[in-house]
C-alpha cells in the first residue's frame, strides 16, 4: 500500500481483507478498478471517485496529490454526460476510462503513449474526451490493457488507441 491505493487512510500493506474508508454517506460501490498503485469506483448514484498515487493526475481530482482515502467529492466528466462504467480490466497504468451516458468514452491521467485517446500524448489530470469513435458511432463498453484501451461499439466493431509496438 505505498501510495494508499487501499483507501484505509494509511499506507501500510495488508494481509487481510480492509475496509475502506468511508465512500460517502449512504454511498456503495457497484464497480471497482485498480491501476498501478491507484483505485477508482463507480458509485451507486454514478459518481467516481479514486484514490493513490497520483503522480500523473490518474485519480482524475485535476491535481497530482496521493490520496489515501476515497474524496469527498467525485470526479467532474465534461459537462452534461454522466458516467455509466469504468474501465472493467483494470485502471491501466497510471490511467483510467470511463464509458459516458452519450456513448462517448472519457480518460485521465498519464497519456505518453496516446493512450487517453484525445489525440495528444499530453497527461491530463481530469477526464478528457476520447476522439471521435467514428462516424455516428458509439460506445457500449470500454477496457483498457497496459498501455492502451478498447472501446467495444455499438455496432459490434472494435476500436482501439495507445501505442502498437506488440500490435496491440
Amino acid at each position: 500500500d505505498l501510495n494508499g491505493q487501499l483507501g484505509n487512510g494509511g499506507t501500510s500493506d495488508k494481509i487481510t481483507p480492509t475496509l475502506t474508508d468511508s465512500l460517502g454517506v449512504g454511498r456503495t460501490a457497484v464497480q471497482v478498478a485498480t491501476g498501478d498503485y491507484f483505485t477508482c469506483v463507480m458509485l451507486d448514484n454514478d459518481e467516481v471517485k479514486c484514490w493513490g498515487d497520483n503522480q500523473y493526475g490518474q485519480l482524475g481530482d485535476g491535481t497530482t496529490t496521493d490520496k489515501t482515502s476515497p474524496p469527498s467529492s467525485a470526479i467532474t466528466f465534461p459537462t452534461g454526460l454522466t458516467p455509466v462504467a469504468i474501465s472493467d480490466s483494470g485502471a491501466g497504468l497510471h490511467r483510467a476510462c470511463a464509458l459516458l451516458d452519450d456513448g462517448t468514452v472519457s480518460c485521465w491521467g498519464r497519456n505518453d503513449y496516446g493512450q487517453l485517446g484525445d489525440g495528444t500524448t499530453t497527461d491530463r489530470n481530469t477526464p478528457v474526451l476520447t476522439d471521435s469513435l467514428g462516424t455516428g458511432r458509439t460506445a457500449v463498453h470500454v477496457t483498457t490493457g497496459l498501455h492502451h484501451a478498447c472501446a467495444l461499439l455499438d455496432n459490434g466493431d472494435i476500436t482501439c488507441w495507445g501505442p502498437n509496438s506488440d500490435g496491440q
